[in-house]
């Protein structure tokens, strides 16, 4: 069987073909070109930076300067949308949150000069080519303003003194008196009182979330315009969201010398009922076992030096 004779191709196809070939060969040589060309510039750049000079000193000085004549020119520099100085904290914070600058991030405005600047109250920033890294700069500032603020301010809540313990006060080893550890609920958080107000942070105590919450059973909330009846809720409801904030901390004696601390959890062994001698706490345990333990010990320690010493 024969195979079918393959139709011949044509002038015009192959002279198309020639001009494609022809074609992709001088985008080829281009490119090349544009190469080298771009090397040679390179390597021109190489040549010149290294017969120049090393720089001296009153270059590396006028260099400073001048970066500080372009700092001071920007501070001074009033474009369009410029957020006004401020004299106080709470000025700058109400200015933070509602000068919007002439752009969604505050502080972030498009100068006449075309460029993006940032300011954090009256402090300039700089000026930037993309909004977005201008807004980076503001929130560094305004983070930086935050952290300064906690450090600055940081106040550690007044622990509450320890309990008595069968009418003697409870004294530390080294003679002082011990300050019992507060409770979750009594831990505050930092305490941002000469920062800004949006940045003020605190913790509400147990009693204080009780009491709200008494609050807001018996009159509604009103931070959402509730109003509800004086009588809704019942005495007995009223008594026993009361005693549940006020009992969060109480101490409760368990055996002799082992308190129960329920705002911890743990129990609290103290050496006392020696005549003559004050209470000393010995620390917190997991266990009833091992505070009594301690304490048995410690006593019998303890009437053997006083014996001996007699």
């Amino acid at each position: 069987m024969q195979a079918c004779p393959q139709p011949a191709e044509s002038e015009s196809d192959v002279v198309r073909q020639e001009l494609v070939r022809q074609a992709s060969r001088r985008r080829e040589l281009e490119a090349e070109a544009e190469l080298l060309v771009s090397l040679e510039e390179e390597w021109a750049r190489c040549l010149e930076t290294a017969a120049a000079p090393e720089p001296t000193a009153e270059t590396l000085v006028s260099e400073v300067r001048s970066s500080e004549r372009d700092r001071t020119k920007l501070a001074s520099t009033r474009c369009h949308g410029c957020p006004p100085p401020v004299s106080t904290q709470g000025e700058l914070a109400e200015l933070l949150f509602e000068h919007s600058g002439g752009s969604r991030f505050l502080g972030v405005h498009l100068c006449v000069t075309g460029e993006w600047a940032a300011w954090y109250g009256n402090e300039p920033l700089g000026r930037f080519t993309y909004e977005v890294t201008a807004a980076r700069a503001f929130d560094d500032a305004a983070w930086a303003t935050r952290r300064d603020a906690a450090e600055l301010n940081f106040q550690r809540p007044e622990e509450p003194a320890a309990a008595e313990s069968e009418g003697v006060q409870a004294v530390d080893a080294g003679g002082g008196v011990p300050q019992a550890r507060p409770s979750t609920g009594e831990r505050q958080a930092c305490n941002f009182a000469g920062a800004a107000t949006p940045f003020a942070s605190t913790k509400r105590t147990a009693v204080q979330g009780g009491q709200e919450q008494l609050r807001r059973r018996a009159y509604g909330d009103t931070e959402r315009n509730e109003v509800r009846p004086l009588g809704r809720c019942s005495e007995a409801e009223k008594r026993k969201v009361g005693d549940a904030a006020d009992a969060k901390n109480k101490t409760t004696k368990r055996t002799k010398g082992v308190w129960w601390h329920k705002g911890i959890r743990k129990y609290q062994a103290v050496l006392s009922g020696i005549p003559g001698q004050q209470a000393v706490n010995l620390g917190h345990f997991k266990t009833e076992s091992e505070a009594i333990n301690v304490v048995e010990k410690a006593r019998s320690e303890k009437l053997k030096f006083l014996a001996g010493s007699m």
